[in-house]
Parts: structure tokens; sequence; C-alpha cells
């Protein structure tokens, strides 16, 4: 409705009997000397005008702040006697967006936090209500004094309920999820993430409950893994800065990131296994410009928001809108992966690089955490495909790392109580570690190899009288054992000579080898027990291959000879008849067989590659001279 010019006509005051006389009067504010009234008309034809700007630019008259003590009082007394027309009133004006008619002004809200710190004792577990809208006020996004007045309200009636610490540290932790700045008030996400800092260390300093409270807390609200993406890594992110400024948190925080994100990483990992990795690394080639600006590089894109509500019952059974959205989660996966191993990379580069007198400290303790981490979590997680490329860089450069990183692997290998996936596990972590890792000294690879081929040999010798053929169950841990000997030579067989010199020897020269590695091979082999037929079919040719390059070992007519041998009649004559009718119908003798994967697989990851990058090494560098110049003669 359109507003009506109010019109303002002059006429002379009538004259009428005054009480008083006019010396007693003020002076008038006019200059005329007779005063004049103004007469209010309306016209309808006259030109109009909104008013309603004018009208909201009018402040509201503030509450004195002893009406606003009386009304928090009274809110709260009426509430107990289930009375709550005032109650629920004084939470709608606590909580109220900054847009609504009834948000609070700079100086009215302290007032009313003033008032609530006044009844904060009265306040027991049924005005949870209330304190629910005093969190809701907006107080971290605010001027810092109603911050500091929120600080004085949280001490007060934490002191007096203890039970609320829980929901109030809840709302705080929530914040870590925050990716903008108030687009109200105009505060900075990185100023209210201080804020928030200050709040729980604050809690943590009054109240002793608080440290565990946080703990648990964090936890709890720790992003499901199909979460969205930049909400996710910003909740990371200062969780891992929190941990920085509370040294007793860090542990917890770490150990907690790490586990959370290998579930991710595993399920990412089946993923590209199967797709292949020239997909994969096609893949991460298109994520750079995405990780980019997930990290904050590139500028923020918006998206076209599309309402498809009318054609949902169509791409429910769309195959290519379901392959769409397959991929787009793989995607989602790769960035969270990624952006999480970067900044645990980062801290992890910094706690090891460190100066000054606890340093030492925190790199024993970061190292039994790591450790501790990966002999509780990743060695017992299938198909992980990155995470443990933190171990993989640390144990390399650092010698403490190393040493505790390898024991707890050969621990775990040895330990016949642990799984038989566990330990198999173990074995594939240490193996693929000493391959190939570019760092890892020629010492160091025989040091490992030397002690797998002893516990091979010493497990052949105990059954190989008995053995009456290949069995995986029975000599599992044998076969896994061989196999790890196998994959270490193709990687590093140059350490394994006993002259540097004959590296480069020619294919009808003689390379001399470190004493009793080609009996050993050659003993194991042709044993009863036959690691050849069991062992994963890919790591047995590219043995057979490196070692006919070498001259070291001739194998295909080993391998001719095990093509008659039927894997699954040898076990069903044995003990396990049972287990190989059900692996014959879900595979057949492949299902019989090891895994040919490995931990340390090719990494894709865009961005936190460069951690990795000179440290790994590929089988295209270290293969015998001219094997893959006959692959590919051959291939043509």
């Amino acid at each position: 409705m359109a507003s009506a010019i109010i019109e303002t006509v002059s006429e002379p005051a009538p004259a009428r009997k005054l009480k008083r006389s006019l010396s007693e009067i003020s002076p008038p504010t006019t200059p005329d000397a007779q005063q004049k009234r103004q007469k209010v008309s309306f016209s309808a034809t006259a030109k109009t005008q909104d008013v309603k700007p004018a009208i909201a630019a009018i402040e509201k008259p503030e509450k004195p702040g002893s009406l606003v003590q009386e009304e928090v009082r009274l809110a709260i007394e009426r509430h107990k006697r289930k009375d709550d027309g005032l109650y629920d009133r004084l939470k709608g004006v606590l909580a109220a967006a900054p847009d609504q008619d009834e948000a609070l002004s700079y100086t009215a809200l302290r007032r009313y936090l003033k008032a609530v710190t006044d009844q904060a004792y009265y306040m027991g577990k049924d005005c949870r209500g209330l304190l629910k809208a005093c969190l809701a006020c907006r107080w971290l996004e605010r001027e810092e004094q109603i911050w500091v007045d929120f600080q004085r309200f949280l001490a007060a009636i934490l002191s007096g309920h203890s039970t609320y610490l829980s929901a109030v540290m809840r709302f705080l932790v929530c914040q870590f999820f925050r990716t903008t700045d108030s687009t109200h008030f105009g505060t900075s996400a990185k100023d209210i993430i201080r804020r928030t800092f200050n709040s729980i260390k604050g809690l943590i300093r009054y109240l002793p409950a608080a440290e565990s409270v946080l703990e648990s807390t964090i936890r709890d609200v720790f992003p499901f893994h199909a979460s969205e993406t930049k909400g996710y890594v910003e909740f990371v992110k200062n969780i891992l800065l929190l941990g920085e400024h509370m040294p007793k948190l860090q542990p917890e925080v770490l150990r907690l990131t790490m586990e959370k994100i290998i579930i991710i990483d595993a399920q990412l990992g089946a993923v590209l296994d199967a797709l292949g990795d020239e997909y994969a690394e096609l893949l991460s080639e298109q994520l750079k410009v995405d990780m980019a600006r997930l990290l904050g590089d590139l500028p923020e894109i918006e998206e076209e928001v599309v309402d498809d509500d009318d054609n949902d019952d169509e791409l429910v059974d769309d195959p290519e809108q379901k392959s769409k959205k397959a991929l787009d989660a793989m995607k989602q996966s790769m960035l969270k992966v990624d952006a999480v191993l970067s900044l645990l990379f980062q801290h992890y580069e910094d706690v090891f690089n460190a100066d000054g007198k606890n340093a030492a400290t925190a790199r024993i303790d970061t190292t039994e955490l790591m450790v501790s981490t990966f002999a509780t979590s990743y060695v017992k997680i299938k198909n992980s495909r990155h995470c443990q490329f933190l171990l993989f860089r640390f144990g390399q450069l650092n010698p403490d790392f190393y040493t505790a990183f390898t024991d707890a692997l050969l621990k775990i290998t040895f330990n016949s109580d642990e799984a038989r996936i566990t330990q198999s596990t173990a074995i594939s972590y240490l193996a693929s570690f000493a391959a190939r890792g570019s760092k890892i000294d020629r010492d160091q690879v025989r040091s490992i190899f030397a002690r797998l081929m002893h516990e091979l040999d010493t497990i052949r010798k105990r059954h190989e009288r008995t053995a009456t053929g290949p069995d995986p169950d029975k000599y599992g841990l044998y076969y896994f054992l061989f196999q790890a000997v196998m994959y270490l030579f193709c990687f590093r067989w140059r350490d394994l000579l006993a002259d540097d010199s004959d590296d480069d020897a020619a294919d009808d020269e003689e390379r001399h080898w470190l004493p009793g590695i080609k009996a050993t091979f050659d003993v194991n082999i042709n044993s009863a027990i036959n690691p050849l037929k069991v062992c994963a079919p890919l790591i047995v040719d590219m043995f057979a291959q490196v070692t006919k390059a070498l001259n070291f070992l001739y194998l295909y007519s080993k391998l001719e000879t095990n093509k008659r041998v039927r894997l699954a009649r040898v076990i069903q004559h044995g003990s396990v008849a049972r287990q190989s009718a059900l692996s014959m119908k879900s595979g057949g003798e492949a299902a019989l067989k090891l895994d040919a994967h490995y931990a340390f697989e090719p990494y894709f990851l865009p961005t936190s590659k460069k951690w990795v990058d000179g440290l790994y090494t590929s089988f295209d560098l270290v293969a015998p001279p001219g094997m893959l110049d006959d692959e590919s003669s051959d291939e043509e």
C-alpha cells in the first residue's frame, strides 16, 4: 500500500487566557514572535513516497538493564512453575537471527548476557532450552566484548551445572566445520576459530573434566566418511591446530585422524585397484585444479543448482547417472585423503625437523604414536593405498623411526598369536618398504632379506619331511615369506651382489652373489612345499624374468611342471578338504593362490605426492639391464 505524504499548513494559533505571565514561559524556539502550530491534512493525489526505510532506520528504544534483569528473572521463575510464555519469548529474543526484527543490538545483548549470567545459578537441567538459545546468539561472530561477556556466562553456568558441559563443548567443536566468514557481522572465519580455541582452553583451565569431555566430543563429532569434502578437511585442519595449542590432546587428535582417514583410503584403494593404474593416474591429473580450489589456492566456483525433483524416478535407473554419481564419490574421496594427508605430512615434517630442548622428546613420542597406530589399525586394514606413506617417508629419513617401524613389522610377522591375515599384511609392508624405499641403504636391505630367508628356511626344514605337496592353509606363513623375498629380490638384487662391479655385468658373465642366497632359493623352490605353485602368478612371473635376465635361476621348467599340479586336488587329500571345496566354488585354483597386492604401490594423490617424490623406486629404474628392452621387442 502506498504511503501518504504528510502535508503541513501554518495558520495563526487561537488566543487563550494564560494562567502564568509571559515572563515565566521559555522564549519561543522559532524566530517568529507569534507561535504557530501545524495543521495536518492528507492528499490522495500528492506524489507518494515509501517511508519504510526511514522507519527501519530509527533505532528501537533499549530496555534499561534493571528491566532486562527482571524480565530474565521472571522468565526463569515462571518456567519452573510450567508457565512458559515469558520463557519462550526470552529464548526467541536471544536466538533471533541478525536479520529478524527481534535481533538484539550490541547494548541490548550485553544486558541480556549479564542478566542470564546473574541468574545462571537458577538455570538447572530444566533450562537446557535457554542455554541453547544463549549459545545461538552469534556470540562467536559479534564484537569482541560480546565474546568476553559470554566467557563470564559460561563460567557461571558450568560452575553450578556441570551437566551442561557436553552441550557447550559440542557447540564449540562443531565450529571446526566452519568454512566461511560471518556474512552479517563481518568476522573472519579465522577469528571465529581463534575465539573458539580460547573458549575451549578457558573451560579446560577452570573445569578439570573438560579435557576428557573434549576428547570424547571430537570423536563423536568427527565427520562421517561421506561428509561434504570442504567441511571434512576444515574440521581436520582445526583439530590438528587445536592439538598444537594443547599438547596433551595432540596424540588423541593425531591417532583419531589417522584411524578415520585410512578407512576412506581403503575404500578408495579397492576401487583404484579394480580400475588400474593408468585410469588412476589420469584421474589424479584431473583432480589437481579441484585440489587447489579446496586448499584455497584458487577461488570457489558457484555451481548451478538444478531442480531434478521431477526426474528423480528416471535417474534412479539411469546407468549413466549411476556411473557419474560413483565417479563423483570417488573423486571426493580422493580429495579428502589427499588434503588430510597433506596436513599430516606437513605436521610430522615440522616435528621431525624441529630444534630445541623438547624436540628430541617430541620426535620419540611421535614415532611411538605413529608406529602404535600402524600396529593397531593400519596393519589390520586391507587395500589402504596412500596413508601408509606417512611411515614410508619418515621411516627412510629418520633412523630411529626406521628401527621402530621395522621392529614392529617383524614382531607382528612372527607372533603366532596374530591372525594369519595380519601376519601376511605385516610381511607385505616389510618387503614393500625395503623394496620401494630409495633411501633404504644396502646394509638395511641385506639385514631384512637375511632375516626373512632364515625364517623361510626354518619353516621348510620343519615341514619338508612330512609335506606331500603345496598346502596354502598349512604352510601359509611360509608362502607369504617366500613371495616377500621374491619381491624384494626383484627390486634390490643389486644390494645382494657380493661385488659392486657386478651390477653391469654382461649376460654371459657370472655375477657373484652373497653366500647362500642362490642355494637357499634353489632348495626352497624344489621342495615338496612348492612355493611357486601357491604364490601370486604376477610375482612369480616377474621373479622368473628377473632371475633369467641375471642368469641367476631358470624357473620356466619348474613352472611348466607346476601346470600339471592340481592345487585343489592336493589340498582335498589333506586336512582342509572342506575349505578347498568352498574355495573351488568361489574361484577354483586361483582362489587358493596368494594376492599380488603390496603395501607401497604407486602413489596417485596429486598434492600430497610431493612428500613421496624422490623416495619411491619404480621397477623400470631397477630392472636388470636389457630386460625391459627384451619385453618391448617381444611385444612388437
